[in-house]
């Protein structure tokens, strides 16, 4: 997962569809408390069954709070505290079960077999500069902000 946006990046795949329906960005570093709270705010609202893709660009995962950590461990990490600064963190994980694949440290990939095929929709439009965030390139609509439609009517 790649994307011009710091922060936590999730993307996340409808498995009966085969859809990605929610692509999303999370500047924890530049907004802590309400970018933890949008985050894990978000998390809850993901059906059980989902495969959910979340990447760590540049730097905030040292900032996420007890509501974000908890919003993680619900998608299958396993991470109990916050990361140190500028630490590394993929995880490829389902909703209401454990992880695919998870890691941490100077730098973060992770590998693994989904159990569905998803559509990978067109890249998300250019941030504006100044505009905090970050999303992967294989993602597509769902939430209010920083999203783009995953296909057009």
């Amino acid at each position: 997962m790649a994307g011009d946006r710091r922060g936590l990046n999730i993307v996340v795949i409808d498995p009966e569809e085969g859809q990605v329906v929610t692509r999303r960005s999370y500047d924890t570093w530049a907004d802590p408390e309400g970018e933890n709270m949008r985050f894990a705010s978000d998390v809850a609202t993901i059906p059980d069954g989902h495969v959910v893709l979340v990447a760590l660009k540049d730097s905030g995962m040292e900032n996420i709070d007890g509501m974000a950590i908890r919003a993680l461990k619900s998608v299958g990490a396993t991470i109990a505290k916050p990361l140190g600064s500028r630490e590394g963190y993929a995880l490829i994980g389902v909703k209401g079960g454990a992880a695919l694949a998870e890691r941490r440290g100077n730098s973060a990939e992770v590998e693994a077999t989904l159990p569905c095929f998803a559509e990978v929709p067109p890249p998300m439009p250019p941030q504006a500069p100044g505009a905090g965030g970050a999303v992967p390139k294989a993602a597509g609509g769902g939430f209010a902000r920083d999203v783009a439609p995953a296909r057009t009517p």
